[in-house]
């Protein structure tokens, strides 16, 4: 495949802090980016960017109450002419739909202050289905996944007890979820993949085993690709801190392990961030401390090559969307550097 050559660089209008973790979601010759916490309060702010350089401001919280972290996550359909953007802190937390103009399309709020949504989001790129993981005070207790149907309704997929949702992930069609939660008393975490996610889900069509344990700040990763058969899952924090990936294919009853990477060295913390083209031919991820951007290709026999190493401006808590056609792919990080890479 023809190499990705940079088309964009600049900074990001908004100022990230430490305690915000920058998201994006790229599609459609454009890009949602959102930071949490823009300042020392928890407002946050979205942004639509064209590659050609425009920029505007989508929605700005600054209302004297929640809701908070707004922006926090991200998810584009293919277009990215409907973002998804989580927020915090308000009546449960939830999402928000908006189009590429600003306008709120539709909403999901948790309604209750017990259980905080918003903590990760995931959004169908062929159809109105969006999903959003949920945890309990402090990301404890009662951990769940709530999932807005195409009818505007929502739908509690299921309930994890004392774990908390790190990702989420849908397939394009909507009708496969993938998760990966974890023991917040410092246990393993586990991803798992269920079915007919707008029906009767009775039981995981994959459970992984026992992965690494991980923390709120290292999340876990996981991304679908638009047939639900290709399972990607990372953690800057597995291989005794170097981090790592994992490729893995539905066999007809199961995921089975493809292919995996570790890190290499105990800087790298590997896996920080994780995107993966619809086709599943493209996976890229960046490290927890930034400086390069790495593109794997998957081939047809299960092999994974790394094809290419994007230098980046971030240096710390890059994060990275690739657009479904696998075109595109946009990094941004904590410091506010913002870069977009496309090939023909």
């Amino acid at each position: 495949m023809p190499p990705f050559a940079l088309i964009s660089s600049s900074p990001y209008p908004v100022t990230f802090v430490p305690q915000g973790r920058p998201a994006i979601a790229v599609g459609g010759g454009r890009l949602a980016v959102g930071s949490p916490r823009p300042n020392t309060g928890l407002d946050g702010v979205l942004h639509l960017v064209t590659f050609d350089g425009g920029l505007r401001e989508l929605v700005r919280n600054t209302a004297a109450l929640p809701p908070r972290e707004f922006g926090a996550r991200l998810a584009c359909n293919f277009e990215c002419g409907l973002i998804a953007a989580t927020f915090t802190q308000f009546d449960g937390g939830g999402i928000e739909l908006r189009v590429a103009d600003g306008g709120l399309h539709a909403a999901l709020v948790r309604g209750a202050s017990t259980v905080q949504c918003g903590q990760s989001v995931a959004l169908a790129s062929q159809a109105l289905v969006a999903a959003t993981g949920c945890g309990g005070s402090n990301e404890v207790v009662s951990s769940e996944v709530r999932v807005l149907r195409p009818d505007g309704g929502t739908t509690t997929a299921f309930s994890f007890g004392k774990v908390y949702t790190h990702d989420v992930a849908l397939n394009g069609p909507g009708t496969f979820l993938a998760t990966t939660t974890c023991n917040p008393d410092g246990g393993a975490c586990v991803a798992e993949v269920l079915g007919n996610v707008l029906g009767n889900i009775t039981s995981p069509i994959y459970r992984s085993p026992p992965l690494p344990a991980a923390d709120s700040v290292t999340y876990s990763n996981v991304e679908l690709d638009e047939s639900g058969s290709v399972l990607a899952v990372s953690n800057p924090r597995w291989h005794g801190g170097f981090g790592g990936f994992k490729v893995l294919t539905f066999s007809g009853t199961t995921f089975d392990v493809e292919a995996e990477v570790d890190g290499g060295s105990a800087t790298d913390q590997l896996g920080f961030g994780l995107a993966m083209s619809g086709d599943g031919r493209l996976i890229v991820v960046t490290r927890f401390r930034g400086g390069t951007t790495f593109v794997y290709d998957r081939f047809s026999d299960g092999g994974l090559c790394l094809a290419q190493t994007l230098p980046v401006s971030s240096v710390v808590r890059s994060d990275v969307s690739v657009s479904r056609d696998g075109r595109t792919i946009a990094v941004v990080g904590l410091d506010g550097g913002l870069q977009v890479y496309q090939r023909p």
